[in-house]
């Protein structure tokens, strides 16, 4: 690889640019989608308007006051104005690529909803689940005005609501409110089916109400009396629990970096020395990246073809079987081309550090210290006396023996490590995670994980989701990214650098720009705790506590759903 053949340096140039190419189109394709945050934040405002009836309760007053506030339903209207305000602006955005003939076949008429008059036009169906999307806040935005006695407002939201699936809602909803009063038939099994929590339970009581049905009346307060202690629960579980985390974290950050700077010492580790040359990072996340983007399209095709069902149809553990067999193929492919760099490149070690038979002696299995690990000089393996070949430490222990890489060690103070940094991370997580909504209020997209993890039921998927988020890409990555990116740019550039450009390497390979800031902070962190540790372990323990902490937060947000 070090002298590799002009035409094979040629082809691997060629499919990085390439790579480039469609890595930096996605990320601009997140540009158009909502940024997960979004989602999050009216999930929350759900579950803050379904506890609002505790605020009146004497017996969760003290919890509910500090946790919800007091205008609880004049904040969720004025967030769900911005949001629907920015999503029609990304709409109008999106559609203003398309061709003028192709946006004039799309537009209909919002105030006719006659599907015999009117049939529905072929659009896109990107820019139809869009709508679909916007008509829904649409819907729930009206509700939240004209709960506030805001009609005249909320008539607009509604009378803007033009998809086929929301539209009798809308026509129940304006009904209801509208002057002159009327209810339609079908009207509760129509609000049942488009409406959830507490947008539902203001629709009901406005129909109970008109109808003159007490017992409705009596049975729906009791059933929304009940939904309310759930979601303070759920509120105090993803919002408190944080909250303690966050200050914990804040004091360990400072206690952390305030040390470093009293005893003058670096927050980040020594540099590594890597057998293999630089152009081996290139060739691995250019492989690396070719497979994802290949087989992210080839696995579901197969997978989809094999069960002879739509994609559309999937079940939630089909779904979830599909993300997790379309992941391990692309790890697969990384972890691969590692080894066989590692192969190929390694280098020898020096002969005091090995026994007769070739095994690293008891002395150097613990830390072997990095001046002590020859550079590789170029020297090919077959060169090597055989009592100088590299070889590879067993368990508890393992690494590139004598070069300190891929190095596992089953006991030492890396769990105090990695329980440390994820607190400390959380601090400079949020600040990133706030900085990104500030420089793209409107978009960014997100983990494409994360509708699945919200929409998923039944124990079954949520625990291949565990597998996949919580055990295989904590593993991989961390494999990947500390442990083979970090030491062979740290080896070229200051170690600062490395854990840096890693970072942020680490962050981009998720194609999300609401992610890249909040993912790049979370990438220093694990960077910093593996050069400090040496012991991959440390990084893939913060790695797996991070994304099981956000899959617990996700799963109690899905049942609020």
């Amino acid at each position: 690889m070090k002298t590799m053949l002009a035409p094979r340096r040629i082809l691997l140039n060629l499919l990085t640019v390439l790579v480039v190419v469609v890595a930096g189109l996605s990320l601009l394709n997140s540009w158009f989608q909502a940024p997960p945050q979004t989602q999050l934040d009216l999930i929350q405002t759900h579950l803050s308007l379904q506890a609002a009836r505790t605020l009146d309760d004497p017996e969760y007053q003290s919890i509910a006051r500090p946790l919800l506030g007091a205008d609880v339903v004049e904040n969720a209207a004025k967030r769900y104005a911005k949001t629907t305000e920015s999503l029609t602006t990304r709409l109008q955005r999106l559609e203003q690529l398309q061709p003028a003939q192709s946006r004039d076949a799309q537009s209909r008429d919002a105030q006719s909803r006659d599907m015999d008059e009117n049939p529905p036009i072929p659009r896109s169906l990107g820019l139809y689940r869009l709508q679909l999307e916007l008509d829904a806040l649409r819907l729930r935005t009206g509700i939240l005005a004209a709960n506030q006695q805001d009609v005249a407002q909320a008539l607009s939201y509604w009378t803007e609501i033009s998809t086929l699936e929301l539209a009798p809602a809308a026509d129940v909803l304006e009904g209801l409110w509208g002057n002159p009063l009327r209810i339609l038939p079908d009207a509760e099994p129509i609000l049942r089916s488009s409406l959830d929590s507490w947008f539902r339970g203001v629709a009901l009581q406005r129909l109970y109400s008109l109808q003159q049905r007490s017992d409705a009346l009596n049975t729906l307060n009791q059933e929304q009396e009940q939904r309310a202690i759930a979601a303070l629960t759920r509120l105090l579980l993803v919002g408190g629990i944080p909250v303690l985390g966050l200050l914990i974290g804040i004091i360990t950050l400072i206690g952390w970096v305030g040390w470093h700077l009293w005893r003058k010492q670096s927050l980040v580790g020594s540099q590594w020395q890597v057998p293999w040359p630089g152009v081996a990072v290139q060739v691995v996340l250019t492989g690396w990246f070719v497979g994802f983007f290949g087989l992210g399209w080839l696995v579901p095709q197969l997978y989809v073809g094999l069960l002879g069902i739509p994609a559309g149809q999937l079940s939630s553990l089909q779904r979830a079987l599909q993300l997790l067999l379309t992941y391990l193929s692309s790890a697969a492919v990384g972890l691969g081309l590692i080894v066989w760099v590692a192969r190929t490149e390694r280098g020898p070690i020096s002969p005091q550090e090995m026994t007769s038979s070739g095994d690293p002696t008891p002395e150097i299995t613990r830390d072997v210290a990095l001046d002590t690990a020859p550079a590789w000089d170029g020297t090919e393996e077959s060169d090597c006396p055989p009592s100088v070949k590299p070889s590879l430490k067993t368990w508890p222990e393992t690494s590139i023996a004598g070069l300190d890489l891929f190095r596992v060690r089953l006991w030492g103070s890396w769990p105090l490590w990695s329980l440390g940094a994820y607190f400390a991370a959380m601090p400079m997580v949020l600040v990133a995670g706030a900085l990104s909504q500030i420089l793209l209020p409107a978009g960014g997209g997100g983990n494409p994980l994360l509708p699945l993890l919200l929409q998923s039921q039944g124990w079954g998927p949520r625990f291949i989701f565990f597998l996949v988020v919580s055990i295989c890409a904590p593993v991989f990555e961390e494999i990947l990214f500390r442990g083979f990116v970090l030491p062979s740019l740290s080896q070229r550039i200051p170690m600062t650098g490395a854990v840096l450009i890693t970072a942020v390497l680490f962050a981009a390979a998720h194609l999300s720009l609401s992610d890249l800031l909040p993912l790049t902070a979370l990438g220093l962190v694990l960077g910093v705790i593996y050069s400090r540790t040496r012991n991959l372990l440390a990084p893939i323990l913060l790695h797996s506590l991070w994304n099981t902490g956000s899959l617990i937060a996700l799963i109690v947000l899905g049942q609020a759903v």
